[in-house]
């Protein structure tokens, strides 16, 4: 199996070119109100207090179990600060911190039907972006800046979510039509979800709502430098994971899985080492990388190193370090 010319194709654009993907209906949370990064802080597991404007930071949401209940971007800004994750979550995500605020400054909006977000990524994206956008792109990794596309104002953030450079934009909905154009004219290639998903299993960049639910511990992801500040003090959840930082481990590991045949395993393929069960798939792809199916999957901790051979109803599989 390989893939379609037009996957491939896009993939080439994601990877060396410059590639354009439309977050379609990711969700955004808008937080004002003086409290508001307080608020944050209190009820996710970075140190939100330590971004200042024009920097931004991945967090986990947790429950006071210490379960994930979101994984987001937080671009804080002047006047606002916003949570960007995977779609129908924002609802979910404004019911649990509403639930704590009580006399704080905070309010919260479902912004999502009022934003468009996009992927831009690409050996080339920077030159692509620079040529269509008046002002400079933000150069260091996590920092983000208001930018100009025609007369559209873009919020434009550099995430380390791929393995080449990667920038998320941000445009009210009704300039949508207008940011695409004018995107795809300074020579940028639009891409859809199939490529995308290609290029994020070879990074290992995982999903929520997909590679990650409210039944994982944050520190299961592998997300803990990008993610989780242990010293930032109490937090919902803290104990928790504190617990588990002081213990040393988690008994499972989102892992990167490599298959020898040609059969792309379906979400939620069990995965064997001595015929028991130690994990399962989460997502896979076909991988031009390695011309094999590639995926992630959540698996024991004893079997969850590179290298670690195991079995499946797609054939054997191996246990692979990402990105590749």
């Amino acid at each position: 199996m390989s893939l379609s010319s037009q996957t491939l194709a896009q993939y080439e654009a994601l990877t060396r070119g410059a590639g354009l993907v439309e977050l379609a209906e990711w969700s955004v949370v808008e937080l004002t109100g003086k409290d508001r990064v307080q608020l944050v802080h209190a009820f996710t597991t970075s140190d939100v207090k330590k971004l200042p404007e024009g920097r931004c930071g991945e967090a986990f949401v947790t429950s006071p179990q210490g379960k994930t209940l979101g994984h987001v971007l937080v671009l804080p800004m002047a006047e606002r600060l916003l949570l960007v994750t995977t779609p129908e979550q924002a609802a979910k995500l404004i019911a649990h911190l509403d639930r704590y605020i009580i006399g704080e400054d905070v309010n919260l909006r479902d912004a999502t039907p009022l934003t468009t977000l996009w992927l831009a990524a690409g050996a080339q994206v920077g030159e692509s972006l620079a040529q269509a956008m008046a002002g400079a792109l933000p150069a260091d990794p996590l920092s983000h800046a208001t930018l100009l596309l025609g007369d559209v104002p873009v919020l434009v953030a550099r995430v380390d979510w791929l393995a080449v450079p990667t920038f998320l934009l941000v445009a009210p909905r009704e300039s949508a039509g207008a940011v695409n154009e004018k995107l795809l004219a300074a020579g940028m290639t639009l891409c859809d979800a199939r490529a995308f998903n290609v290029v994020r299993l070879e990074a290992g960049w995982p999903l929520y709502g997909q590679d990650i639910t409210d039944d994982n511990l944050p520190q299961e992801i592998g997300r803990d430098a990008q993610a989780i500040s242990f010293t930032k003090g109490c937090y919902l959840g803290q104990e928790t994971i504190a617990r588990i930082d002081a213990v040393g481990h988690v008994n499972r590991h989102l892992v990167g899985v490599r298959f020898a045949g040609n059969e792309i395993p379906p979400a939620g393929t069990p995965l064997l080492a001595a015929d028991k069960e130690v994990g399962r798939v989460t997502s896979a792809v076909w991988s031009p990388r390695l011309s094999v199916p590639l995926a992630l999957a959540l698996i024991k901790r004893s079997q969850a190193k590179p290298g670690q051979e195991l079995t499946s109803s797609a054939g054997a599989a191996t246990v692979a370090a990402l990105p590749l």
